[in-house]
């Protein structure tokens, strides 16, 4: 079922990718506020009773047509794409508090706490993260991001260990076995995963864990089946292919002599990259869940 579902994405992804492919990025500069507006609608909709989709608490997703979408994907590359923006249109201004590091940092931040608000932390720390890197490379104060981030700590902080849910997770991370009934069930099942996996694997569609063992075998948790499939060679496999993307990502970025399409190669590459890291370090119980 599952194979199923990912060959007809891959396919619809690799039409996706030709037909962008062939698309000049700089056309993207002239719908930046129209694309930003119609995913601020979209974002909105997350709060409408009978639309919004509520899983496990959250209310990340929406249902239009019988399909299913989270609007906070869209979120992440239309602010990419403002910032980008922004920063090639200000120039040398973009460093100046009022007229650079202030319209970008409310436009994010607007789209940020939207985020908290459908209660998805991580979403949100991946666009603070992207963000901050698109502004560290363009030049921006150094002050002026370490008080963004002495001033975000504090609800950083409130937002973990005020939900119960999440200082659980934190609790199991540090020591999952003690918790191994509830929050620390899934990093274990993970780890063994990666046990069973071994050096060469134990061969594809021949995980254990995946039948019921592992929450999210096929999403959240897919490298952990990955690893027990396929072994330590496949891990260091896929985490090389995302290596080699950052790397080809951040060199076609380097580059470009437009700055409309050096920041945005740059903020798609990082937010990829990030969100790869963030995964494999979950999963592997080196980051919290």
């Amino acid at each position: 079922y599952f194979l199923k579902r990912e060959l007809v994405f891959f396919v619809f992804g690799l039409v996706a990718l030709f037909v962008t492919k062939s698309v000049p990025y700089k056309v993207y500069a002239r719908f930046v506020y129209p694309i930003l507006g119609v995913t601020f609608v979209f974002m909105l909709l997350c709060f409408v009773p009978g639309l919004a989709h509520h899983v496990g608490g959250a209310r990340r997703w929406i249902k239009i047509g019988g399909f299913t979408m989270q609007p906070s994907e869209w979120a992440k590359f239309s602010v990419i794409l403002f910032a980008a923006y922004l920063i090639s249109k200000k120039g040398e201004k973009v460093r100046l508090f009022a007229k650079g590091y202030i319209p970008i940092m409310f436009i994010a931040g607007l789209f940020i706490l939207m985020i908290l608000g459908q209660k998805d932390l991580g979403s949100a720390f991946v666009l603070f993260v992207v963000i901050f890197v698109m502004l560290f490379v363009s030049g921006t104060r150094l002050h002026y991001m370490i008080g963004s981030i002495a001033f975000a700590l504090p609800a950083l902080y409130f937002l973990i260990f005020s939900v119960a849910f999440r200082r659980r997770r934190i609790l199991a991370f540090l020591d999952p076995w003690k918790y191994q009934l509830d929050q620390g069930f899934q990093i274990i099942q993970s780890f063994v995963a990666f046990k069973a996996g071994g050096l060469l694997g134990a061969g594809l569609g021949e995980s254990k864990q995946k039948l019921f063992y592992l929450p999210e075998a096929h999403t959240d948790f897919i490298f952990s089946v990955l690893g027990e499939e396929f072994g330590w060679i496949g891990v260091v496999g896929v985490v090389a292919l995302f290596a080699f993307f950052v790397y080809r990502g951040i060199s076609i970025a380097m580059r470009t002599r437009d700055p409309f399409g050096m920041f945005l190669a740059l903020g798609i590459t990082t937010l990829i990259g990030i969100q790869a890291v963030i995964n494999f370090g979950v999963v592997m119980g080196m980051l919290p869940t």
